[in-house]
């Protein structure tokens, strides 16, 4: 609203209508200010509300892409694994068909005890690894 400048006021009358205009208009604020500070702190509430539920399922996404990546893991590790297995076992059953074993016959019984065939799976899993990791930056 506008109020004429001090000097300007003709009347006391005329001050007191300014006045009490004024008081109606400071309390019409003060009640719009009310309003506005519940609002804004419902407003805050809800706000911190939502920061903290999309802070869990951020968390529970987070939980849920790092067991889909180390089942995912998990899943290369045994085609590592069962390919070198493979490939082992194809190389054993190539020998134990031919009756050439590395060393002649007479190792056979060497290479065929189960801690070897074992310790060889494992190398050639590793090695599988190995060139994996080395061709995927890994």
């Amino acid at each position: 609203m506008n109020y004429p400048p001090y000097n300007k006021i003709r009347s006391t009358g005329e001050m007191r209508e300014c006045y009490e205009k004024a008081l109606k208009e400071i309390a019409a604020l003060r009640d719009i200010q009310r309003t506005e500070r519940a609002v804004s702190s419902t407003n805050r509430k809800d706000a911190v509300e939502s920061r903290k539920q999309v802070k869990r399922l951020n968390k529970d996404l987070l939980t849920m892409t790092r067991k889909e990546k180390a089942a995912e893991e998990a899943s290369k590790c045994g085609y590592w694994s069962g390919g070198a297995t493979v490939l082992v076992t194809m190389v054993y059953e190539a020998f134990r068909i031919s009756g050439h074993y590395p060393g002649g016959s007479e190792w056979a019984a060497w290479w065929e005890h189960p801690a070897l065939y074992g310790a060889i799976c494992w190398v050639t899993t590793m090695t599988f690894a190995s060139f994996h990791k080395a061709f995927h930056g890994k």
